[in-house]
């Protein structure tokens, strides 16, 4: 969840303390902090690891997000999408030993105290919270993260406006999906939510609606590959 212009904002930042990150990466070196604070809360008192969202990459117009990890641990699985708008030369992670030369993906394992930084606009990511398990009881894996505009308030005002945090209700994908895939169809009126899937129009499109009058059909059709967790994108119109 996440605190927003309110009271419980200020006690959130409070958790962190003095020295936290807002301070060390303060606006006298040029940084710009969101008015959102995002709290990530879970426990796994199983002996698997608990797995997040599926691989996916954010809809967001920031620098990047430092995340940091308050109580118990988590793991991250990144890496660079190769196609995303990179300032420079997006990195390459490849595999070591028999497999070498093919994409790999980093495993970063985070626990109280430390600090990860991350665009993930321009990084796959999920993340798992493994066993929590200690003795009698489970620990709480939590973390606090904000967003952040490297240039100050002028670079985040360029970026997008700022904005209150709202729900945005889509579709991601549960698995690949090859191009030309026809992804659902419904004779009728499609009803969002139930035989329709809920769609975004934030990005570029990777999808379209055709209808076919004649036969009073709708078909959602994948206009390319779409990756596991990747949104489903329509155009505005």
């Amino acid at each position: 969840f996440v605190l927003n212009q309110s009271g419980a904002f200020e006690a959130g930042m409070a958790l962190l303390g003095r020295g936290q990150p807002t301070e060390r990466l303060g606006t006298q070196q040029g940084v710009h902090h969101s008015r959102s604070l995002w709290v990530f809360w879970g426990e796994n008192p199983s002996k698997q690891d608990m797995m997040g969202r599926p691989e996916h990459t954010d809809k967001v117009m920031h620098s990047g997000t430092w995340h940091a990890q308050q109580a118990g641990s988590k793991v991250w699985i990144v890496r660079p999408d190769l196609e995303a708008d990179w300032p420079t030369t997006p990195p390459t992670v490849m595999t070591p030993g028999p497999q070498a030369g093919t994409e790999a993906r980093l495993r970063i394992e985070v626990n109280a105290g430390d600090l990860i930084l991350i665009n993930t606009a321009l990084w796959y990511h999920q993340t798992i919270i493994p066993p929590q398990q200690r003795g009698a009881t489970a620990t709480t894996s939590l973390s606090l993260a904000r967003d952040f505009y490297l240039g100050g308030e002028e670079a985040a005002a360029a970026a997008a406006p700022e904005v209150q945090m709202d729900n945005l209700e889509d579709t991601w994908a549960t698995e690949h999906v090859p191009k030309g895939t026809i992804i659902v169809q419904v004779v009728g009126q499609p009803n969002p939510g139930h035989n329709w899937p809920k769609l975004t129009t934030v990005g570029v499109p990777n999808c379209e609606i055709r209808k076919f009058a004649k036969r009073n059909v709708q078909k959602l059709i994948a206009l390319r590959d779409i990756s596991e967790g990747e949104s489903l994108v329509v155009a505005k119109t």
